[in-house]
């Protein structure tokens, strides 16, 4: 499997825990009834010479480290529930489940389409950190099912989670150190079927949450299982503080008299007689996820107050109160730029240095909510708001030397000494890069306030961005302090070449200057000798070559990157002469076949958008960055399909990473194979929610909730609209979860710090859009979905 860690220490080892609640357990009468059923497909029971084999089924566990490890990143095995078997017992870091070492299935195996149960017996040893911890479980994306403790705040209590959305709270008085059996009926139909859990005792109770079998669902495809943790698409992501014992897997759902008799042999008395279980049984009848109490004509409140309160205060504690530019992180109670580090800009991969930056990248999409909320209210101050920051950055804040503006991925305006910055002062040379972030809307309206800046900004593109010694080339890092030829070759991304190709067409059509025309003609040129002569594919870059399993360096095709391109393409196509407009728009239209082509499946039962391939072929692929890295097991660099909520550089984005680039095609397009793709995302969130313990992004959240917009306006299916104002009111409480005005960054960020980076401006257009299609649909603002 692609994720061991070679050279782990397995041991087998008796602990003694003092005070442990409960009885002895005969595990060896719970092992006969388990073998004496028909369906028993895997049996994992930690004994013998090898702990980690598969009594039946043969899929042998293997251990995995996780993250740093924890001590000597040890697996035991110590006496289980009976002090004559043995158990598995995860290594877990004190503070944080994200870093130790668990056991993992070696093979994967597939129940999406069938039912099952999956039993076991658990024991947990929390230690009072706020923490999620998982006992076993599969996943993939929002799919799966597993077993955890809620982080402390809601009581000792154990839950599971399963199908999409679907929390079921088991035991709100769930002992540390005591024994529980455990079992989950699942059926891919619903997803869902009953849950059990019962504590080890002389006089046994088995309780049994009942779940409303209308709720929708669906489960993993082809996924390892975690025992001892939490596999997400067969890598670890989460281990156990405790122990696991007697993991068995039935093919089909085990009767309830079934699941009473393993019970009842389990805590069986002394002289063997199996004792009488007490079944006590709870309906889970109302949705586990409710609406949150917040009305759909409350968004325009929470979005106001979020404008209002950047306006007045945003900008009163810094060095210059006057200046009109925006900070992007704040403290939410005292509108000071921050002291300390700020996790969320870790999150989103920024340097501590945007902590006192402002950069309208960041800001886009808070332009957009200025400009509409002044249509919405008719007060003139939001729009007043917006277009003094964008006069004074465009006409203040460009690096003299080359001419590029100081904003996008790596440079922002330091509001603190009012020059370029946001990056490290002792390593300028390797990190003041230009790089776009987000695609510019306010290209016209700029070379209207700024005519000369912004000019001479396309011009630097051209000239400073693209490499011209020999072919031409460029990289999407512009180094501009670092000699005396900012630009570098090799990197060719799509998506930045349609951020230039636009700003260059805003350029001819404001200036008429050749020089400009002749920049979007060359580079289109290089993008329609780049296409694969089969599928039509632009590779990601000439010298950006990534290793497939067998460690074989070829070019990636990054799906999303050509599909922002043809956006761009199609647009400037307007204002262009008409013979060079034909060549982009065609050049689009084979960036939308390539696209197309791939084997997406974003629905609720399908694996996701295929993201990366090689440009020759359709079909999904992973790939790595080091040779190092294959060769000890480590994750994929590259995962070939969406899925999930997390964000992260390296790894898997969600479905609606791609929203952006979808909707914005389609309006261009009205391509039916765009309409489908938006349409079967859309179904997959009308079905799918966040997890408990996922730290989601204000921007996934937003996103999403646009998406959901996008459907309802392509296909006037009341659903979508009503979901997209479900995950309206589950951001609205989750990043506004107290009286501060300014949005959280993500569900689980500390609550002292506004960081725009996580795309806070996304969530606030979402909001406000749904309100304007809910409550107000005859004025209409026209919001361009951004992050692509």
């Amino acid at each position: 499997m692609k994720n061991t860690m070679l050279g782990i220490w397995i041991r087998a080892a008796v602990l003694l825990l003092a005070g442990v609640v409960g009885v002895r357990a005969d595990v060896a009468a719970l092992r006969a009834a388990a073998a004496s059923q028909a369906g028993l497909a895997h049996h994992w029971t930690f004994e013998g010479d090898d702990p980690l084999a598969d009594r039946v089924g043969g899929n042998d566990l293997e251990a995995v480290v996780i993250g740093r490890g924890y001590g000597a990143s040890e697996v035991v095995f110590p006496s289980g529930a009976d002090p004559s078997n043995r158990a598995m017992q995860a290594a877990f870091d004190p503070a944080n489940r994200s870093h130790g070492a668990s056991l993992i299935t070696r093979e994967a195996f597939d129940y999406h389409d069938r039912p099952f149960t999956i039993e076991a017996l658990i024991r947990a040893e929390p230690n009072g950190s706020p923490q999620y911890w998982y006992a076993l479980g599969q996943k993939s994306g929002a799919r799966g099912y597993y077993a955890y403790l809620p982080e402390p705040g809601r009581g000792q209590t154990l839950a599971a989670f399963v199908g999409d959305s679907a929390e079921q709270e088991l035991s709100t008085d769930f002992k540390a150190g005591a024994w529980y059996y455990y079992a989950l009926t699942l059926n891919h139909g619903h997803a869902i079927g009953d849950a059990y859990i019962g504590e080890i005792t002389a006089a046994p109770v088995l309780h049994r949450i009942a779940v409303n079998a209308g709720r929708q669902g669906s489960l993993p495809r082809g996924q390892p299982l975690a025992i001892g943790g939490l596999a997400e698409d067969g890598t670890l992501i989460s281990v156990w503080c405790g122990a696991v014992d007697e993991v068995a897997i039935y093919d089909g759902q085990l009767s309830e008299d079934t699941i009473m008799a393993h019970f009842a042999a389990l805590c069986a008395a002394p002289d063997g007689a199996p004792p009488a279980v007490t079944l006590e049984t709870r309906v889970l009848a109302e949705p586990v996820q409710p609406a949150p109490p917040v009305a759909t004509a409350d968004f325009l409140r929470y979005v106001r107050a979020y404008a209002d309160a950047l306006i007045a205060h945003g900008r009163a504690r810094l060095p210059d109160p006057q200046t009109p530019l925006f900070p992007i992180t704040l403290d939410r109670a005292t509108y000071a730029l921050p002291a300390g580090k700020v996790g969320a800009l870790i999150t989103a991969r920024v340097p501590q240095e945007f902590a006192q930056i402002a950069n309208p990248h960041h800001d886009l999409n808070f332009y957009q909510v200025l400009y509409a909320l002044t249509r919405f209210t008719g007060e003139p101050k939001y729009a007043q708001a917006a277009d003094r920051a964008l006069d004074y950055f465009l006409n203040h804040c460009q690096e003299p030397r080359y001419g590029f503006f100081c904003w996008g991925e790596h440079l922002g305006w330091d509001l603190r000494t009012g020059t370029m910055g946001g990056f490290p002062a002792d390593n300028a040379a390797n990190a003041a890069i230009h790089e776009f972030y987000r695609p510019w809307i306010y290209w016209d309206q700029s070379f209207t306030r700024a005519p000369e800046a912004c000019l001479r900004y396309a011009r630097a593109i051209w000239r400073h961005q693209m490499n011209h010694e020999g072919s031409l080339s460029f990289s999407r890092h512009a180094m501009i302090m670092k000699g005396d030829n900012p630009s570098r070759r090799g990197l060719e991304f799509p998506r930045h070449g349609g951020f230039y190709i636009a700003t260059w067409a805003a350029a001819y059509a404001h200036t008429q200057d050749p020089e400009m025309l002749t920049a979007v003609e060359q580079l289109v040129s290089f993008y329609e000798a780049r296409r694969h002569p089969v599928t039509g594919a632009i590779p990601h870059g000439s010298q950006d070559l990534e290793l497939d399993r067998d460690g074989r360096a070829d070019e990636i095709f990054y799906a999303p990157s050509p599909l922002s391109l043809a956006i761009d393409l199609h647009a400037a196509a307007e204002q262009m002469p008409p013979a060079l407009g034909a060549r982009m728009r065609a050049l689009a239209r084979s960036t939308d076949q390539a696209f197309l082509a791939l084997p997406h499946d974003p629905g609720p039962d399908g694996p996701g958008f295929v993201v990366f391939t090689r440009p020759g072929e359709r079909e999904p692929r992973e790939f790595w960055l080091k040779q190092e890295d294959i060769d000890r097991g480590r994750p994929a660099r590259r995962i070939p399909y969406t899925g999930g909520w997390q964000m992260g550089y390296i790894g898997q984005y969600p479905h609606s990473w791609l929203a952006s680039g979808l909707i914005a095609r389609y309006r261009q397009t009205q391509d039916e194979g765009y309409r489908r793709l938006i349409l079967a995302c859309a179904d997959n969130y009308r079905q799918t929610a966040p997890a408990p313990g996922d730290d989601v992004t204000a921007g996934a959240l937003g996103n999403t909730i646009l998406l959901l917009n996008a459907a309802y306006e392509i296909s006037g299916d009341e659903q979508y609209l009503a979901r997209a104002e479900w995950f309206g009111r589950l951001a609205a409480t989750q990043l506004w979860p107290d009286e501060h005005p300014l949005p959280l960054p993500s569900t689980r960020a500390p609550r002292t710090t506004y960081a725009a980076s996580s795309r806070c401006d996304t969530v606030a257009m979402a909001l406000l859009a749904t309100w304007q299609l809910r409550t107000n649909p005859e004025a209409r603002f026209d919001f361009i979905p951004t992050d692509r």
